[in-house]
């Protein structure tokens, strides 16, 4: 199955990515996720915090994935969820 990327109304087709999806869905979300970060993204809903594209492979190689947010509010909340900072500018140590 090709991979399909969530863009707010419109599922975008990505021929180069060949992962298994499910279908996920939570309040008014619903798309078709990558099998290995469907959890995540359903949590991510659950908690208020929606995501508009998602990939479990990265360019970086092999065990990351990434998401992409649509607005600051959500990638700011993400990231109090998952990460601890410090007075020091730019020192995050994720959790």
């Amino acid at each position: 199955m090709a991979h399909l990327m969530q863009d707010s109304d419109d599922f975008i087709p990505d021929p180069e990515r060949n992962h298994k999806t499910v279908h996920v869905q939570h309040g008014g979300e619903a798309a078709e996720i990558d099998e290995l970060i469907a959890p995540l993204i359903l949590e991510l809903w659950k908690a208020e915090i929606p995501t508009c594209q998602s990939c479990q492979d990265s360019p970086c190689g092999s065990g990351f994935f990434w998401l992409q947010f649509d607005e600051q509010g959500a990638l700011e909340r993400f990231l109090n969820m998952v990460a601890l900072f410090t007075k020091e500018w730019g020192n995050i140590r994720l959790v």
